[in-house]
Order: structure tokens, then sequence, then C-alpha cells
């Protein structure tokens, strides 16, 4: 037999009538939602002068409507300003805020955060007595986005980076370093530029070779 819904306290005994409170006492629990990005707002550095780098916060709707006991569907409304998570640890990051319509999983904090958010990950005390509510959930991204064309592949032990733009490694210490067993391979339908302010130097154990109609050095 289907179950009736949370319409009201069914007609029976005492135990019948603990089970519907029971129910009806779980279903206020907000734990993990599928939700659809509504609109962004970009981190930036603290406003605090902290020294911490603000996170990117998303206005969501949730998928999965709500339904009365008569089947009756209705769309939840907009929840605004959720935490977004991502990859960042000390001073490492991997930059990859969402966009407007990917559908990703909001995890529901058990307390009132808004008092850490607003301290920038200070301790803090709940900012109410709310619990388990929607307005104190984290964006984690993404189930469904768009197919992506920026990605990196770590699949089948290789590691290859793809992307339709520009594509950029910088360091601020005097040496990066290319280091492999094999062979190292660059390859471009224009130009390969290599420049350096000093020295610029190429060296092979055995042979180096050039290989074009034309070779300029000067």
């Amino acid at each position: 037999m289907s179950d009736p819904g949370f319409a009201g306290p069914p007609e029976g005994d005492d135990l019948s009538n603990l089970l519907f409170l029971a129910k009806q006492q779980i279903a206020r629990l907000r734990t993990v939602q599928v939700a659809k990005v509504l609109a962004v707002y970009p981190g930036g550095p603290s406003q605090q002068n902290s020294g911490r780098y603000g996170p990117t916060t998303v206005d969501v709707q949730i998928m999965v409507d709500q339904v009365d006991a008569n089947g009756t569907r209705t769309t939840h409304g907009t929840i605004y300003g959720l935490v977004v998570g991502r990859w960042h640890g000390g001073g490492n990051a991997i930059l990859h805020d969402p966009v407007v319509g990917d559908v990703g999983v909001i995890h529901t904090s058990d307390r009132d955060i808004s008092s850490v958010v607003a301290n920038e990950g200070e301790q803090s005390a709940p900012g109410s007595g709310r619990r388990h509510d929607l307005s104190d959930a984290i964006y984690i991204g993404g189930l469904w986005t768009a197919t992506p064309t920026n990605f990196v592949d770590l699949r089948n032990g290789n590691i290859s980076i793809t992307t339709p733009g520009t594509l950029a490694h910088k360091s601020q210490q005097d040496t990066t370093t290319q280091s492999v067993e094999g062979n190292i391979v660059h390859k471009a339908k224009k130009n390969i530029t290599d420049t350096a302010e000093e020295i610029l130097t190429h060296q092979a154990g055995q042979v180096m070779n050039f290989s074009t109609p034309i070779l300029n050095i000067s």
C-alpha cells in the first residue's frame, strides 16, 4: 500500500501516531539536494584584510519538486547566496566557478553558518537558532554541465590538458624544469618561440636535430 503522505495523522493506535510524528520531523531535515545554478557572484580578496580569498556564491533552485498528499507538484523557490565549495587549500586552488545552468549538489549544514560566512571563516557562534535550513547549504558542483571544452583528463595513466583558449604556465622562481624519461615534443601549426632576457640554452647529450626549410639564428 502506498504512503498516503503527511496530510494528517492516521487513525489508529498510539504507535501509528508516533510513527506519523517521527516522519513529520524527519521530513524537516535537509541533507543533500540536487540544485540548478540561477546566478553566480564571483569571489574575491578578503573584505576584512584577513588574507583569505572570499568564496564564490550562487543562487540556486532545487530540482526535485515538492509533492503533497494528493500528488500535486510545487517547484521550490530560489535559495540565495550559497557558498560554493572548490578545491582550495592554503595558497593553492583550482579556480573553476560554476555558471548559470549548471546542475550540482547542495549539502545543508545542521546549524546557521551565516556568521562564519560573514566573518570569512573565523570561529563564530550560530547566526540564529535555525537548524537544517536550506539557507545554510553549500553548493558543490557539478553533476550536469555543458560539454567540457576546457579540461584536464587524468584517465588511463596519462595527463592531458585541453583548452580552446590560451594555455599558459607562470613561475615566480628562477627555474622551471621539464624532466622526462623519454621524449619531449613541441608541435605548433604556426610558430614556436623561445625568448630569454639573458641566456637561452638548448643542450643534448648526443644529437640535436633541426629539420626546417629555413633556420634563422641571430
